[in-house]
């Protein structure tokens, strides 16, 4: 195991997302789509995750969003880290491991 230099961003959809992502696409079930959070790598030193969060939450909800439609008239653009906290839980973390010997590929 190895660790990694960066910390991470989970995120998890609130219910507010799911009726958003309803009215985009009927068919999407909350249960069923989408139903695991994401994970963003971030630089792994930081002392303030509000900063952290200010850094990334425009470029996070509309990653998320292009998940359900890649519409630009229709994705969420929240004002505030506060209205972004209404689509999505979040943790962030300093901590990376990589249980793996593979190398970590990027597309």
């Amino acid at each position: 195991m190895k660790i990694v230099n960066r910390g991470y961003i989970r995120i998890t959809p609130t219910q507010k997302f799911w009726e958003w992502a309803r009215i985009q696409d009927e068919e999407i079930d909350a249960s069923i789509d989408f139903n695991e959070p994401n994970v963003y790598l971030i630089e792994d030193e930081f002392w303030d995750d509000a900063l952290v969060l200010e850094k990334y939450f425009k470029k996070l909800c509309t990653f998320e969003c292009y998940q359900v439609t890649e519409d630009d008239a229709k994705i969420i653009t929240p004002e505030s880290i506060e209205d972004f906290m209404t689509y999505f839980q979040i943790e962030i973390g300093s901590t990376v491991i990589d249980c793996l010997k593979t190398p970590i590929n990027k597309d």
